[in-house]
């Protein structure tokens, strides 16, 4: 799995679903625990007819990599 944050949101690339991308706007919440420094949580509102809402969380591979997801957090909340 390949995270990308943009200023569109987030691009995800995963082996079974390819390119997924959340846009910001829909993210309705995220964090990233101080216990733990390299996971990076979020809450996706999709759109559509069902209107779910999904929570996604990634490892990530270094605590710098978790600061640049708080920075993009910080223009969604």
């Amino acid at each position: 799995m390949e995270m990308t944050v943009c200023n569109s949101g987030l691009k995800v690339i995963t082996k079974e679903q390819g390119l997924t991308e959340y846009r910001a706007h829909r993210i309705t919440y995220n964090v990233c625990p101080e216990q733990y420094p390299k996971l990076f949580v979020w809450v996706y509102k999709h759109e559509g007819k069902k209107l779910k809402v999904t929570s996604h969380l990634r490892l990530l591979p270094s605590v710098v990599a978790n600061r640049k997801c708080l920075h993009m957090s910080s223009y969604v909340e």
